[in-house]
């Protein structure tokens, strides 16, 4: 059997920013991770007890907080976030209303004229 260890971890953290990609489904605006870490740290394994943490979701008036206090944005730019956020969901209600309308109408039968028989005289 093999194995493998590791001595070391690096852990790179990242400054919270408008995530555009990740609209959240119910509510709220979308937040993410910047594209550069803002730095770094690594740690000896042998010295390192591993810490268990917990994720959540953040609800609506945390992202838009979270947007303005840690992110920097203004009030003004984080209701734009917002009012984009709303577009999107719009917009993919509407695509899965269409994909429904469409898979329906696959699977509708047409109906068939009844068969009529010849009269013999």
């Amino acid at each position: 059997m093999k194995q493998v260890s590791y001595a070391t971890a690096t852990t790179y953290y990242f400054p919270l920013e408008y995530g555009g990609s990740a609209v959240p489904k119910e509510h709220g605006p979308p937040i993410g991770l910047a594209k550069t870490h803002s730095r770094q740290e690594c740690i000896n394994l042998k010295h390192h007890t591993p810490k268990r943490s917990r994720v959540r979701k953040f609800d609506h008036v945390e992202r838009m907080m979270l947007l303005q206090e840690k992110a920097s944005y203004t009030q003004r730019q984080v209701a734009m976030f917002c009012f984009e956020a709303i577009a999107i969901r719009r917009s993919r209600l509407e695509t899965e209303d269409d994909e429904i309308e469409a898979d329906t109408k696959e699977r509708e039968v047409p109906e068939r004229e009844p068969k009529r028989r010849k009269i013999q005289s």
